[in-house]
């Protein structure tokens, strides 16, 4: 993995602004409409496969089930609207409220107390849908979004929120098998086979000890990684490439089950999240890697 130092400057892009910023201008997003229909998600999962929740999401709500039931649960995010939008689950501790984590939340990370179980990252609105499965425990969670609008605000800030309550469930729903296992370290990407064209299932998950996040997107031909982070900061010229996915901030031990396809080609795989001692996003310290998909 290479790791470099990029000189952004004192007008560089908070992390989640920085993913925003590049997934719009990416993707020309200027849609509007109605939230699509969705299931009554949150029933027992089966013995062998995930409970679907289906979520929708728009500016600035999300439409989703209350209550879930714990175990394997396959989260499947579709967005309307003009601004893009991510599911990130926090898990609370016994005995808080969201209003507490809204009281202590830093930016964009939450308080030790909660934990980032992840969810999906955002998908095209109107287009695609983004599916991420783990496996809950009982307890209370928030659904939030931190993307920021184009004044700044995180979404979360004007209202897109949801609590969410995980009860006991039956034992039994299987966690989907991976094709490839990704390891988040700090910076690197570990996977313990390459990625190939086609459909996969990667397991994803943090072995160290602060949050991080994988956004896969498929370079343009000819373009770099390191492209695609410099394209942020100016915008000059025609993007170097489109995100396709991935998982949003896990914390230390958790792990998420990415749903993918891929085409033949060049592939980065960037995580934003910013950095426990200096606040920069993990691509500035080097988390940042280029693969080829065949």
């Amino acid at each position: 993995m290479t790791r470099f130092a990029l000189p952004l400057g004192s007008s560089r892009l908070p992390a989640t602004r920085v993913a925003t910023v590049l997934t719009l201008t990416l993707l020309g997003v200027a849609c509007a409409g109605d939230p699509p229909a969705t299931d009554d998600a949150g029933a027992p999962p089966s013995s062998t496969s995930p409970t679907v929740v289906s979520v929708s999401a728009g500016d600035f709500f999300y439409t989703m089930a209350d209550t879930i039931a714990a175990g394997a649960v396959t989260l499947e995010l579709a967005t309307t609207g003009e601004e893009l939008h991510h599911l990130q689950l926090v898990r609370l501790a016994d005995g808080k409220t969201a209003e507490d984590l809204f009281r202590e939340m830093q930016g964009e990370m939450p308080p030790a107390w909660a934990e980032l179980v992840g969810g999906p990252n955002a998908p095209i609105p109107n287009a695609t849908t983004s599916r991420v499965t783990l496996d809950l425990s009982a307890g209370t969670y928030v659904a939030l979004c931190v993307i920021p609008s184009p004044d700044g605000v995180p979404h979360v800030a004007k209202g897109m929120s949801k609590t969410v309550v995980v009860t006991p469930g039956a034992a039994g729903a299987a966690l989907p098998m991976p094709t490839v296992r990704m390891s988040l370290v700090d910076y690197d990407f570990v996977m313990d086979t390459p990625l190939t064209a086609g459909s996969h299932v990667i397991e994803v998950s943090t072995a160290t000890g602060q949050p991080h996040e994988v956004v896969i997107a498929k370079l343009a031909p000819g373009a770099t990684a390191m492209q695609m982070v410099e394209w942020v900061e100016k915008m000059d010229g025609p993007p170097p490439g489109a995100p396709m996915g991935g998982t949003v901030g896990l914390s230390q031990g958790l792990t998420n089950y990415v749903h993918v396809d891929l085409e033949p080609g060049e592939y980065a795989l960037l995580c934003f999240l910013p950095d426990a001692k200096d606040g920069k996003p993990h691509v500035l310290h080097g988390m940042m890697k280029q693969i080829t998909v065949m």
